[in-house]
């Protein structure tokens, strides 16, 4: 929960009139661990959403081999290709793999059509 300037001055308020963290925790209903966090913070704290990085996508790596593969043989299945991938030392999904090989398929369809 973010608190407000105003929160955050009626905090440090009530602690300097003597009142104890549970008190003006339940009096302003917050947390008693919000008090204790306002009360050593100086200024508003702000918060920044988490960013977690990113997996590399096994796949790229892979992808121009896949296209000439099916460009080549455009009846090879998605397992076909797995199974290939896999001795050349792919390191994804079979899944991964699947959903790849079919956006592909569509986009040459797309190409055909205009």
């Amino acid at each position: 929960m973010v608190i407000s300037r105003h929160m955050l001055k009626k905090v440090k308020q009530l602690f300097k009139e003597g009142k104890k963290k549970s008190t003006i925790a339940e009096e302003l209903d917050i947390d008693r661990k919000t008090v204790t966090k306002y009360l050593e913070a100086d200024t508003l704290l702000s918060y920044q959403p988490r960013t977690t990085p990113k997996k590399e996508d096994p796949f790229k790596a892979f992808e121009m081999k896949t296209l000439k593969m099916l460009e080549d043989n455009s009846n090879l299945t998605a397992n076909d290709i797995f199974e290939f991938l896999i001795e050349q030392g792919y390191s994804g999904s079979e899944r991964t793999l699947r959903h790849r090989v079919a956006a592909i398929e569509r986009d040459e369809a797309k190409r055909k059509i205009f």
